[in-house]
């Protein structure tokens, strides 16, 4: 009987999988628990994403875990290079790697710098949901082995509630607290990722298994705890409260601890704020009426904050956000989100495509036009 029960089960499960691959369902798991930074991108991870975007981009993660290219860790002769940190927006699995706003970004530069400039580089470290935290932790552990000669951070104003515990809800992070005026960090977390080995084995199988990818998506929604939208909502209000004051005290600290820590390496510092979706909604009547529900003139608070704080530590600060909903509304153009949910979620083509023009300028603006102090073989 129970030989004859574990064949069914066999069976079965065997025929589930058929069903997933005959469907064309798939849901590769890329990322893996890591000691430093809660989580991370494991590396030659690939598959096709589905997620949103419907149509599916395959995506492959490199040898050091990065959805980009392979980068050698010796800087090339003649090369400027920028090392990206940020979060979904930044790894972007909606769209195929060359029409990622770095990716563009990377070739516009290079090909508009004068003769005899240094070719532009662009390192990808971007991982879906990290916090400014996991990225100044990422910073120290990581990047400094390929030699940046500048970092882009890319914020987004999610982070304000990510970068802290109370509002964040996600026990799987490293988080600062401040303490005396600085910031202490807390790796509570890490007990939490103890059985390291067994998940990691469980992603390489689940690499191979539709079904454990099916059931893998299953028990992540069961156990996300999502803020709600009204909680990010408060993020284009002034806080009225000591809970949202202190978790944008502590973004605010953690650009400066971004900046000094750049500064360590004589390496310069530059911000992009990134749009959120509702931001930048091509109709405008959409945008204002989120505006007078929350008693505000318009959505971009978040925005003049942080350009607030990094002119303050003369960091130079790239906002998208305004430019990027005058673009939408112009060209009545949807720059977030994939049929059948346009307008919401993560930047398309198009917002790849405009965040990279916008960004283009100031970013050409503070290159050096020759190689200069930069190394390489």
């Amino acid at each position: 009987m129970t030989l004859s029960l574990a064949a069914l089960t066999v069976s079965c499960l065997a025929g589930v999988e058929l069903g997933l691959r005959l469907a064309g369902y798939s849901s590769p798991v890329l990322g893996m628990p890591d000691y430093n930074t809660g989580w991370s991108l494991r590396p030659r991870a690939e598959g096709i994403v589905r997620r949103e975007n419907k149509r599916g981009v395959y995506v492959r993660i490199n040898s050091d875990g990065m959805r980009d290219r392979e980068h050698s860790i010796t800087k090339l002769k003649n090369t400027f290079r920028i090392a990206l940190l940020g979060d979904s927006l930044c790894e972007a699995t909606e769209v195929p790697l060359e029409r990622t706003f770095w990716m563009i970004l990377e070739n516009e530069l290079t090909a508009h710098l004068p003769p005899g400039a240094p070719r532009v580089e662009v390192l990808n470290f971007g991982v879906a949901g990290f916090s400014t935290a996991q990225e100044l932790v990422m910073m120290e552990t990581k990047i400094w082995k390929y030699e940046p000669d500048a970092v882009l951070l890319a914020f987004t104003t999610s982070d304000v509630i990510e970068n802290f515990r109370p509002l964040s809800r996600q026990p799987l992070a490293p988080y600062f607290t401040c303490r005396a005026g600085g910031l202490l960090l807390d790796i509570s977390f890490r007990h939490l990722i103890r059985y390291q080995r067994f998940r990691y084995l469980k992603s390489r199988v689940a690499e191979r298994l539709r079904t454990i990818q099916l059931l893998e998506q299953i028990v992540k929604r069961f156990r996300e705890s999502p803020v709600s939208t009204v909680a990010y909502e408060e993020v284009y209000v002034e806080p009225a409260d000591r809970l949202w004051e202190e978790a944008w005290s502590i973004s605010e600290k953690l650009i400066e601890a971004v900046h000094q820590e750049t500064k360590r390496h004589d390496v310069p510092l530059w911000v992009v704020t990134m749009s959120n979706d509702i931001q930048v909604h091509p109709d405008r009547e959409v945008r204002d009426g989120i505006s007078r529900r929350l008693g505000v003139p318009d959505l971009f608070y978040p925005d003049r904050r942080i350009r607030s704080v990094c002119l303050r530590n003369n960091i130079p600060i790239i906002t998208l956000a305004e430019e990027m909903a005058e673009y939408a509304e112009r060209n009545h153009v949807f720059l977030h989100g994939f049929e059948p949910n346009l307008g919401y979620r993560h930047w398309n083509e198009n917002g790849h495509r405009v965040a990279a023009g916008l960004m283009f300028g100031k970013v050409s603006a503070y290159l050096p036009v020759t190689a200069g102090r930069m190394g390489g073989i």
